[in-house]
């Protein structure tokens, strides 16, 4: 067959179809890529929530060891809240207790030893207030115990028995 001059053979792609491929390609890239950046976005967060839900169980974990067998609570006085709660155990060797916070962290101290911090340095503690309810019809008292982290308040409740 003989080939006519107004006949073309087109073997490639236009400048056109060229384009569109790219931009294509472009738009499915660019969204894989803010997909990915969202998951691990998601993935800090979420690790982060754990971390802190973790280190409150622990610290309310200590506050409460420490209110077991308790002998005596200083502070706070009764119907009060304080920054700092310190208190006496029966039959323990490192009185007073003594739970505090400075420099976003909370510390500890037993007795004469030195204050140690109870909480991971990755999480700023931005609050610690303990508060001491007695009621006029019983000997019973409660003790609250809240922390401020992550512009979160978390509190805890505990039955005091002297």
């Amino acid at each position: 067959m003989e080939k006519r001059f107004w006949q073309k053979s087109y073997s490639g792609l236009t400048l056109i179809e060229t384009v569109i491929y790219s931009a294509l390609i472009a738009m499915i890239l660019g969204g894989s890529f803010g997909v990915v950046y969202q998951v691990l976005r998601g993935a800090d967060w979420l690790s982060g929530e754990i971390m802190r839900e973790q280190e409150l169980s622990f610290i309310f974990g200590k506050i409460g060891w420490s209110l077991t067998n308790i002998e005596s609570v200083i502070a706070p006085v009764q119907n009060s809240t304080s920054s700092v709660m310190i208190l006496n155990k029966k039959n323990f060797a490192k009185n007073p207790i003594v739970f505090s916070i400075s420099s976003s962290s909370i510390f500890l101290k037993l007795g004469t030893d030195e204050a140690l911090p109870i909480n991971n340095s990755r999480i700023v503690i931005e609050a610690l207030v303990f508060g001491r309810e007695s009621f006029s019809t019983s000997t019973a008292e409660i003790l609250k115990a809240m922390v401020l982290t992550g512009g979160q308040e978390y509190e805890t409740f505990f039955h005091l028995k002297q």
